[in-house]
C-alpha cells in the first residue's frame, strides 16, 4: 500500500526544471512560445513565484489550460535569445506604473478618484472598493488596483511627499 501512495503522488511533485539544454523560448505572433524536448508550445503564460523578491528566479510555465510544464529555475539558465523573450513577456506580464506623488484622492458614489503623478506625467484613474483595491507588498510597499485592471505602484509610502501621505493615510 505504501508503494501505491508513492507512485500516486509522484505524478503530482514532478518537477521539470527548464534551461538551456531542454528548452527554448521566443516570441511568435505576439505570444511566447516554447520547445520542450522536441514539443512545440504555440503559447505558453509564465508566472513569478516570487514577483517582489525574486522576480529571474523560480518562474512557472504553463499552457493555455494552466497545466504546469516547468518552472525555469533562474532565467541564467536559458539562452540569451529565451532570457530576453521571457523577460519581455513578463514586463508585459507584470507592468506597473509608478505613482512619485498623489495630489488629489476625491470620493463620490462608492468610487475613489485618483489624481496622481507618474514618471509619464499626469494621470487619473478610479478605484472602486480602495480598501480591498490596496495591496501591501510590506508596510511600505503598495500596489493600487483600478477599475480598468490597471496596476500602480508606490515604492515607498515613506518617500512620498508629506501632502501625498496626508491623501493617502485614510486608506492604510
Amino acid at each position: 500500500m505504501n508503494e501505491q501512495k508513492k507512485d500516486g503522488l509522484s505524478g503530482i511533485v514532478d518537477l521539470i526544471w527548464l534551461n538551456q539544454a531542454n528548452a527554448s523560448f521566443k516570441e511568435e505572433e505576439g505570444f511566447l512560445s516554447m520547445d520542450l524536448d522536441g514539443t512545440h508550445y504555440d503559447r505558453v503564460l509564465l508566472s513569478r513565484c516570487f514577483p517582489f523578491d525574486e522576480p529571474e528566479t523560480h518562474i512557472s510555465v504553463t499552457d493555455c489550460d494552466l497545466k504546469e510544464l516547468g518552472m525555469i529555475r533562474d532565467l541564467q539558465d536559458l539562452s540569451e535569445e529565451s532570457r530576453e523573450a521571457c523577460r519581455l513577456e513578463l514586463a508585459r506580464k507584470y507592468f506597473t506604473r509608478e505613482i512619485l506623488s498623489i495630489e488629489k484622492i476625491k470620493e463620490r458614489y462608492g468610487f475613489t478618484h485618483w489624481e496622481v503623478t507618474l514618471a509619464s506625467g499626469k494621470k487619473t484613474f478610479s478605484v472602486q472598493d480602495t480598501y480591498r483595491a490596496i495591496t501591501k507588498i510590506t508596510s511600505d510597499h503598495l500596489l493600487i488596483y483600478d477599475v480598468d485592471g490597471n496596476v500602480y505602484e508606490i515604492k515607498s509610502v515613506d518617500a512620498l511627499p508629506h501632502r501625498s501621505y496626508r491623501h493617502l493615510e485614510l486608506y492604510l
